[in-house]
């Protein structure tokens, strides 16, 4: 038996977009600043989950289940870009 695996393309962080309205002046501005630390990394979900975890802190815990995190693939660049909105 012979067996082929094939992992697929390696992807990195894209941009982060942001929409909806900020719960405090400032915190988009914070947000995108935080994700420099992200872009153009390889892509990794324990990456992002700390990430958020860590920037989360302007919702309260009870509002961050309605925070929505979306992935985009590019995959001719092989980039995920995130759409961030507020709720």
């Amino acid at each position: 038996m012979t067996i082929d695996i094939d992992e697929g393309q390696q992807f990195t962080f894209g941009k982060l977009f942001l929409e909806g309205q900020e719960p405090w002046a400032g915190e988009a501005d914070a947000l995108r600043k935080a994700w420099a630390a992200l872009s153009g990394k390889r892509y990794d979900s324990s990456l992002l989950r700390r990430w958020l975890i860590q920037n989360a802190t302007f919702l309260p815990n009870d509002e961050r289940q309605f925070l929505q995190m979306e992935e985009h693939l590019d995959a001719r660049a092989r980039l995920v870009h995130f759409k961030l909105t507020f709720p």
